[in-house]
């Protein structure tokens, strides 16, 4: 069948870890977009993780979060867990026990419009003609990647889940396309609903379905519809949040090296962004952009010190001294990782984290115009 102009497009992306809210569509308006991207998550599971001792036990869902105590719960499933609030599923067994997600993971049906390229050509076709292969998955990865890191930005916003993290590659099980319109997709619950008829599609990796099922869920209500809220009014989390949880999660998988960097990077982000909000009224941007590269004014240590007492009238050091050492030292060890590929502590990257993080805090609260 002849493929038009614009397809409508189905994308099936495997993610290593779950997601834990209701296998339904969610929609959001993404830029340079002209339709809603609709977006349906299925927590899947196989045959092997639900009959492992182990791992069965992790059908028990939360309904409303609830607290965990430190140390050892009085289930032989769970294991050790940190003191910490939020739902059974936040030790988050799959990761722990299954980081590479084969036998649980979320199913992401990515839905989005498609301006089909004049060289792409329908498999059949392009069986019978000579020339340049087209490459449809790595088209349908460019494409869906922004996508799916946007869910995951939002989903870590609203959530706080520091073990998921943005994805480099997509890993896509299906590709269907040229469905019917999308607004009568919409309509269904989720993608399984009816069995869609589509143009032609391309299965890059099939797993098998035999013993694969949607699991269950234990997000609260009320996580649950923040998300869909926010993702419905476009709401974007700020760079410098997004690689503070990156940093979160780079933590998480023990990589100290990569969490300490990315905490300073979204601290030089929020600081930049910090000064351009607190001088963009008496100052023009042009002016607020030499003040803060003149000289040595570039350098984190001298925007948090000198410059933020000559334009404000006190420095971090000024509000809190002990705080301001321990930072500088931090700063220090970044600074060591960077050029002489040191390699700190999981302690010390984790006391970054906290130091970047209530820098950030007191800027806000006690730094006036």
């Amino acid at each position: 069948m002849p493929l038009d102009t614009v397809e409508a497009v189905q994308v099936l992306v495997r993610l290593p870890y779950c997601l834990y809210i209701p296998s339904t569509r969610y929609l959001f308006n993404y830029p340079n977009s002209e339709k809603a991207i609709g977006i349906v998550p299925q927590k899947i599971w196989t045959e092997r993780a639900s009959g492992s001792t182990n791992l069965s036990a992790e059908q028990v869902v939360a309904t409303e979060s609830v607290h965990l105590a430190g140390g050892q719960l009085e289930t032989d499933w769970i294991g050790q867990v940190t003191a910490q609030t939020g739902d059974l599923q936040a030790t988050n067994m799959e990761f722990d026990r299954d980081p590479s997600g084969y036998f649980r993971y979320t199913l992401l049906t990515v839905e989005f419009d498609w301006e089909v390229p004049s060289e792409y050509q329908p498999p059949a076709q392009e069986a019978e003609n000579t020339g340049e292969h087209f490459d449809i998955t790595e088209e349908m990865s460019t494409k869906v990647l922004p996508f799916v890191n946007h869910f995951i930005n939002l989903y870590r916003h609203v959530t706080g889940d520091v073990y998921i993290d943005q994805i480099s590659v997509p890993v896509i099980d299906d590709i269907r396309i040229g469905l019917p319109d999308r607004c009568n997709l919409r309509k269904q619950t989720t993608s399984a609903d009816a069995k869609l008829s589509y143009k032609h599609g391309f299965h890059p990796r099939m797993m098998g379905t035999h013993g694969i099922r949607p699991a269950m869920v234990s997000k609260p209500k009320e996580v649950v519809e923040s998300f869909r809220s926010l993702l419905e009014d476009g709401f974007q989390p700020s760079t410098d949040e997004i690689l503070h949880q990156n940093a979160l999660a780079a933590l998480e998988r023990h990589d100290v090296k990569l969490s300490a960097i990315e905490s300073f990077t979204s601290l030089e982000i929020f600081v930049e962004r910090f000064y351009y909000g607190k001088l963009s009224g008496p100052m023009q941007e042009d002016e607020i952009e030499h003040l803060l590269t003149m000289d040595r004014n570039w350098q984190l240590p001298i925007r948090l010190k000198d410059l933020l007492k000559s334009q404000f009238g006190k420095s971090v050091s000024d509000i809190d001294n002990k705080l301001w050492e321990r930072w500088y030292s931090h700063h220090k060890v970044r600074n060591d990782i960077v050029h002489r590929n040191h390699l700190p502590t999981e302690a010390t990257a984790s006391e970054i984290l906290e130091t970047n993080a209530e820098i950030k805090r007191i800027l806000v609260a006690e730094i006036r115009n």
